[in-house]
């Protein structure tokens, strides 16, 4: 966590348990912190507010938080917390990601894994248009992909200059996301 906020994280972490995604997070001490905004995202760049969770003002006591995100979409979820003090002003907490697998209609298979150049995606069905296919590495740092569809298959092409390293491969449609680790050579 950045220390220029006022408050001092111990951890922010997030776990899948059962159909959700269980956020927990503990402060050693608080100074004016009014309360947190438990913020979402799909991609790591465009975040919502799901949660206020009120704070404790000002302590020098251990206090321990948490959200249950009821309804994630499958794929990777980022969360940051948006800490907000009495007078206004805010600071962000470090992203945190997490893969939720979620039983999901949206399936895909691909080859060659490991992959350079170029994969191949078979869906189970003719999939809903839009479609929309990229690569996350560690960091969070998201990628578009350019692809062609022919029927129920989709024929990416993955950017020449690629760090070698483990990305998640991520398509979308309109209302769900699936997500498969890649590894680029």
């Amino acid at each position: 966590m950045s220390g220029l906020l006022p408050v001092e994280f111990v951890f922010f972490q997030a776990q899948v348990q059962a159909e959700t995604i269980h956020l927990t997070w503990q402060t050693v001490w608080e100074w004016d912190n009014n309360h947190f905004e438990v913020q979402h995202s799909i991609d790591g760049n465009d975040f919502t507010t799901l949660a206020e969770i009120k704070g404790q003002g000002t302590t020098v006591f251990i206090s321990n938080y948490q959200y249950r995100h009821l309804d994630p979409l499958s794929g990777i979820q980022y969360y940051r917390l948006r800490q907000v003090d009495f007078d206004g002003t805010f600071a962000y907490s470090d992203v945190v990601a997490i893969n939720f697998d979620k039983n999901t209609t949206l399936n895909f298979s691909f080859w060659p894994n490991p992959a350079r150049g170029q994969i191949e995606v078979s869906l189970p069905g003719i999939p809903q248009q839009p479609l929309e296919v990229s690569l996350t590495n560690g960091l969070g740092q998201v990628q578009a992909l350019n692809f062609e569809a022919l029927g129920n298959k989709l024929q990416v092409d993955l950017p020449t200059q690629l760090p070698a390293g483990l990305y998640w491969l991520q398509v979308f449609d309109r209302q769900e996301k699936a997500t498969k680790p890649v590894v680029i050579q």
